[in-house]
């Protein structure tokens, strides 16, 4: 399944010209013309498109926003492929929105705090990341592979896919300049795994700079994260939701967790 389509754009006949309505529409117009009008804020252009946060209507202007794009590691074997048109939301908040073109997302949400926002990609392996949403706006970027990559290299180390009655941990290191950066769940899981040129590898700590373990074959429900990093080097964090203790676990869904190495 592609990363989405654009929507259809429904073509509405005009309204037929003439008649006291008309003539008062017109004379609105020319008003407005003379006196300078604009279109009001928030409202997209005509041809535009609206933002995502525009699209959905239940979202209120005023908030906490945060924002992000959705993008697929690989994807029939290209890379940074934007999710378009897919579902993004706030579990906790009940706020949703759709990804645009580039697989952006903005979302304006009511109230801060500890929160996880998730992509819901149909067909696909949906993703989602902790987040801490404090006083100030916030960005949550979320990476996924598509269920080919993610089923084929289960299958390859020689394990059962059964993904969708199970869930995905992928942890991040970012920044980091070497390999040897490792993680332990608190959670039963299947094993872990690090891609090579798209290639999984077995193993439980990572082999390059930038590496991403994934963890596979976890039962729903929630997992606690253990790190280390080689050498005696300053560890690692998680600086959208600093002091989690606690990850979710979703069935079909992969747990973004991304870490910021010094």
């Amino acid at each position: 399944m592609r990363p989405g389509t654009d929507p259809d754009i429904e073509t509405r006949r005009p309204p037929r010209a003439g008649g006291p309505a008309a003539s008062r529409r017109s004379a609105a117009a020319l008003a407005c013309l003379l006196a300078s009008c604009s279109t009001p804020a928030g409202v997209p252009a005509p041809g535009g498109d609206a933002s995502p946060e525009q699209a959905d209507a239940g979202e209120s202007p005023a908030g906490h926003r945060l924002q992000g794009v959705v993008i697929f590691d690989r994807y029939n074997g290209q890379s940074n492929i934007p999710a378009r048109s897919r579902s993004v939301g706030v579990v906790e908040a009940g706020v949703s929105t759709l990804t645009d073109r580039d697989g952006r997302y903005a979302l304006t949400l009511p109230s801060g705090g500890d929160l996880v926002v998730r992509a819901t990609l149909d067909g696909e392996v949906s993703v989602q990341r902790s987040v801490h949403l404090g006083t100030a706006d916030a960005s949550a970027d979320l990476h996924v592979l598509d269920i080919d990559a993610l089923v084929g290299s289960v299958a390859r180390l020689g394990f059962e896919p059964e993904f969708f009655e199970h869930g995905v941990v992928a942890v991040r290191f970012l920044g980091s300049a070497r390999g040897g950066y490792g993680a332990q769940l608190g959670a039963a899981h299947v094993g872990s795994f690090v891609l090579a040129a798209g290639q999984p590898v077995a193993l439980e700590v990572t082999r390059s700079a930038d590496d991403t373990l994934y963890f596979h074959g976890l039962l729903p429900g929630t997992t606690t994260l253990a790190l280390s990093s080689p050498d005696g080097l300053a560890p690692c964090a998680d600086s959208a939701a600093p002091g989690t203790t606690q990850y979710p676990v979703t069935a079909g869904t992969m747990t973004e967790i991304v870490l910021r190495c010094p």
